[in-house]
């Protein structure tokens, strides 16, 4: 028998249905066009998102279009919910309080001045999804600025990371894509096992009286984990302690 490989050629198979639960079949009973997904984003959101639904909950939504997709989230997430939809496109001010609990803004996701606006109107965020202009420095650009003002427990999702391939949503001049930003990003995650910082002992492990002192970014103290997906990366933020093991 002919061993598999990992980079054997394999045709992939065609499913209507592509995701499961609540918030998938809200998506596959809309019936007027004005929700537009991919099917498979849908198994990722409820893995990820669902521990929000009935409660409290400040979310930001960049990228409006239709007006669908904040409606299709106000009824999964329920009342008690704050949804703020962005979009650089005035036309969508028409769905400013389409329910009561959403809230419809416009302006450029690049304009950090806006940002802070929407952060001090609504923030700080539980949830942040860029389903905005899906170029690179859009991308890389708003994730460096929401990120750190979230709640300490709140999950960012940056959507249609696939763009990260295609050399149209290349801009600014540069080459670096939001796929290779968090590559990067995986090595700041694990700061604290880099050469310089494994003062810790020459095991690994921390003695109380070292308790603190390991210096490291404040993305990796503040992120719990990165999560990749076929074109969705989701961030989960958790405060980080100093790192230790022990044998017992």
């Amino acid at each position: 028998m002919t061993r598999k490989r990992l980079n054997d050629p394999v045709a992939l198979a065609k499913v209507i249905e592509q995701s499961s639960g609540p918030l998938y079949d809200l998506f596959l009973a809309g019936n007027d066009g004005r929700i537009h997904r991919w099917h498979h984003y849908f198994d990722s959101y409820e893995r990820h998102l669902s521990r929000y639904r009935g409660r409290p909950l400040r979310m930001l939504e960049i990228g409006v279009q239709y007006g669908g997709s904040i409606g299709m989230w106000a009824e999964y997430f329920g009342d008690q919910a704050t949804l703020v939809g962005v979009d650089i496109n005035p036309a969508v001010s028409v769905f400013d309080g389409m329910r009561p609990n959403i809230n419809i803004r416009v302006g450029n996701q690049r304009d950090t001045a806006f940002l802070a606006s929407l952060e001090a109107e609504f923030g700080p965020f539980d949830v942040i999804i860029d389903d905005g202009g899906h170029t690179a420095l859009q991308q890389i650009e708003t994730f460096n600025f929401l990120y750190p003002a979230m709640t300490e427990d709140g999950v960012y999702v940056c959507e249609d990371t696939h763009t990260s391939y295609w050399d149209g949503f290349k801009d600014g001049g540069t080459d670096v894509t939001f796929i290779q930003y968090t590559k990067k990003l995986i090595d700041v995650l694990h700061s604290p096992y880099h050469r310089e910082n494994l003062f810790l002992s020459r095991y690994g492990t921390a003695p109380a009286d070292r308790e603190g002192a390991l210096q490291t970014y404040r993305f990796a103290a503040e992120t719990h984990a990165i999560l990749i997906y076929d074109s969705m990366v989701f961030f989960e933020r958790r405060p980080r302690a100093e790192p230790f093991h022990e044998r017992r």
